[in-house]
């Protein structure tokens, strides 16, 4: 029986491949495959529950939290710092705007930056360095204790259960397919620690991004665009859609006025006077249609929910969808209908931005901090326009409209009322770039790949 090990290491990978319908195809391409899934610590019967028990051939494996030594530490901190892009120079200065690094250690990131970690020699050595350090025993033991023939790690970025496990398959000359999380994975958070014998593409970004930060020339590796399976559910709305009607009055929201909703970001140090700008909108009536707001918090937010005035907000309703959905079960569904009834979408530069394209919604991107917050320069939002690779990329795009004042936004979200193809031309380009090829059969085709590789051991 072939065994193949499947890393979890966080719950979005969970909701971005094994809660489609990859999970299903590929065990019903894979009968007798033998698949161990490695997940967070406690959550065992939450998995053997949803996706089998070992009499069906799955098998769960948890992994727990541990402490790296000296060695490792210092290899993964070069390692965290072993690509020069924009968007890692923007998380090195904010670190030590906030206080979370000092002065000496910022510096010396930043040399790095400028000299080695733009060399390919440099990043062949520190994968080579992570091929050669000893790495956690519970992975180990994990391999003793299973054998596999293959490694499939949905996060090859986190250095933290998903690298150290393809590490130690490279070591054993055990193939590894692999893939990122996220679009922003290969410009936002260091080093590839490892690549993978096939690697697996969510859009060709992400493609762009191996020669352009990890000094991996895409001819030189097996790669493959496969698509997102998670946005499978996005290509055919209608079938989770409830009528607009009935899905805002469950919000306690009005069918009759135009929704704007606003989706909260964890690094805009100015959102807690976002909602009320825009109320001030409907209250002021310099929107053209009658129209009510809706703001959803980030989960990881600087602010909490009384920072942001809501009980002096009359058009405003608050939610929080990404901790605990009250009334909706299913957070994918809930979110869905709410995108695809909203006329009007805010953000700042989130992955939501991307949700619109798909469901061909119109986005506005806040590129304006409140006068009076005197933030400063690495904590401005302007450095995420200028200073995120992967926005920048999708800004190009013309898909979305980013806006540099409250009388722009105004302007911008009466545009949107007036005239929702706005910029659809550009929303097209978004998906062609950042999700494509978008079929909906994104979570089918992810299976088939990895079973190919399967029957070939």
């Amino acid at each position: 029986m072939k065994t193949i090990f499947i890393p979890v290491s966080k719950d979005i990978m969970r909701r971005n491949i094994l809660d489609t319908t990859f999970w299903s195809h590929y065990r019903s391409l894979n009968p007798g495959v033998k698949t161990v899934l490695i997940v967070e610590n406690g959550k065992k019967d939450f998995y053997q529950a949803r996706f089998g028990v070992e009499e069906e051939g799955v098998y769960i494996e948890e992994f727990v939290k541990y402490k790296d030594g000296f060695a490792r530490k210092v290899l993964l901190s070069l390692i965290r710092n072993g690509i020069r892009s924009h968007s890692t120079t923007l998380y090195r200065w904010r670190s030590y705007q906030m206080k979370q690094v000092g002065l000496l250690m910022t510096l010396f990131k930043s040399l790095l930056s400028f000299t080695l970690a733009r060399t390919d020699w440099y990043k062949s050595f520190l994968r080579y360095l992570a091929l050669n350090i000893k790495q956690p025993v519970q992975f180990e033991n994990m391999f003793d204790s299973h054998n596999p023939d293959m490694i499939f790690a949905l996060s090859l970025i986190d250095t933290n259960v998903d690298a150290p496990i393809a590490i130690i398959a490279k070591q054993r000359d055990i193939p590894v397919i692999g893939m990122v999380r996220s679009w922003d994975n290969l410009n936002n958070h260091g080093l590839l620690s490892v690549i993978p014998d096939i690697f697996l593409l969510q859009n060709k970004w992400l493609e762009r991004t191996l020669s352009l930060f990890q000094g991996i020339n895409v001819g030189d590796v097996d790669s493959k665009i496969v698509g997102l399976p998670h946005y499978d559910i996005y290509k055919n709305p209608a079938n989770v859609l409830n009528p607009r009607n009935e899905f805002l009055r469950a919000l306690d929201l009005d069918p009759e006025k135009k929704l704007i909703y606003i989706t909260g970001f964890d690094f805009y140090f100015s959102e807690d006077r976002l909602p009320a700008l825009v109320n001030s909108f409907i209250e002021d009536g310099v929107l053209d249609m009658p129209s009510q707001v809706f703001f959803t918090q980030h989960p990881s937010s600087p602010f909490k929910k009384e920072d942001y005035g809501i009980e002096n907000c009359e058009h405003v309703t608050y939610y929080n969808f990404f901790c605990s959905p009250e009334r909706f079960l299913d957070t994918d569904t809930f979110f869905i209908n709410l995108m695809s009834h909203a006329d009007v979408v805010i953000n700042v530069t989130s992955t939501v931005s991307i949700d619109c394209a798909v469901l061909d919604r119109p986005a506005i991107c806040i590129n304006f901090d409140s006068a009076d917050k005197k933030l400063p320069k690495w904590q401005k939002v302007e450095r995420l326009f200028d200073h995120f690779d992967h926005y920048e990329q999708l800004v190009s795009m013309d898909g979305v409209d980013v806006v540099h004042s409250s009388s722009e936004l105004k302007d911008s979200i009466n545009r949107y009322l007036h005239n929702p193809e706005y910029k659809k031309e550009g929303r097209r380009a978004i998906v062609d770039e950042f999700v494509a090829p978008f079929d909906g059969g994104a979570g089918c085709r992810l299976a088939e790949v990895v079973s190919n590789e399967i029957t070939k051991i």
